[in-house]
């Protein structure tokens, strides 16, 4: 018996290292218009829709909006994972954020009969993007390097969730109105002010403003300090994920190695989160001992 790790696309790893480390990786429903699509790690699964692509028609004008990822896909993916003589870590996209969690488990409840001798541990990452990745990547080197029973992986997860730090800055305030996020009014005067707002995500996996900045510039060296503010800069590294503002991720990145810090990965945000916040989404990720705020 082995562990298989599963998580969501909407984790931002990068194709070849889901390949390298065996990772089943479940893709979300996108619609834009009246065209679904699905959105993978993979470019070319069928059905999919690129990041490239979709930044493209969201930068024309073109709205988007998201889906669970259906009972069924879970209840089939498990069972063929299941019916190899594997043990299940789903490490998954916030519940804060979304209420697919309970699919998977549901799928799980009409599986478990059929399997008495298998297992099903759900960790919900309580993050998105990166901040999901780093639990995943965690959890596979401990996997790798140290081995461990299901349940001391899933354990392992938990407490490696409560470290993971998101912080996150956008440029159109009026995507944040349109999820309640934000008033209405409230978008339109800091629009006029040039006010970006600093968000992370809460100890219950939500996405909460904390700050107000003026400035674009601001935000962004207000959120890299917070790094050296919460950890070792020798110990830990800085991730970075964007939205069509590829621009914006090299200066966060030079700001930091300037200051003596490292970054590590630099990605591409998913459409999963892009469809409610628009381009212009700019986060920072890193591991740290400081509790998340509730």
């Amino acid at each position: 018996m082995s562990v298989c790790i599963v998580t969501d696309s909407t984790c931002d790893l990068p194709l070849s290292y889901v390949q390298e480390h065996n990772i089943t990786v479940f893709s979300f429903p996108v619609r834009i218009g009246k065209q679904e699509f699905l959105v993978g790690l993979d470019p070319n699964e069928p059905g999919s829709i690129s990041t490239e692509e979709f930044y493209r028609r969201i930068g024309a004008g073109e709205l988007a909006s998201t889906a669970q990822v259906p009972v069924h896909t879970y209840f089939d993916t498990f069972q063929t994972i299941l019916e190899r003589g594997d043990d299940i870590l789903y490490l998954c996209f916030s519940s804060g954020l979304t209420d697919t969690l309970n699919g998977a488990r549901f799928a799980w409840q009409n599986l478990e009969e059929k399997f008495p001798v298998r297992e099903i541990c759900f960790v919900d990452t309580l993050g998105a993007s990166i901040g999901e990745a780093m639990v995943v990547m965690e959890t596979v080197k401990k996997l790798e390097t140290e081995g461990g029973t299901l349940e001391e992986l899933a354990e392992f997860a938990e407490q490696t969730v409560r470290r993971v730090k998101h912080w996150f800055t956008v440029n159109d305030l009026h995507y944040l109105a349109r999820g309640g996020r934000l008033s209405g009014s409230a978008a339109f005067v800091g629009t006029l002010l040039n006010v970006k707002p600093i968000l992370d995500i809460s100890a219950d996996g939500k996405l909460v403003p904390r700050e107000k900045v003026q400035g674009r510039k601001k935000a962004l060296k207000v959120m890299a300090d917070k790094f050296f503010a919460h950890c070792d800069p020798a110990v830990q590294e800085m991730h970075i994920a964007s939205a069509g503002c590829d621009e914006d991720a090299e200066f966060v990145k030079s700001y930091v190695e300037e200051k003596g810090g490292r970054v590590g990965m630099i990605a591409h945000v998913t459409p999963i989160i892009v469809a409610h916040t628009g381009l212009g989404l700019l986060a920072i990720f890193y591991l740290s001992d400081d509790p998340r705020n509730p």
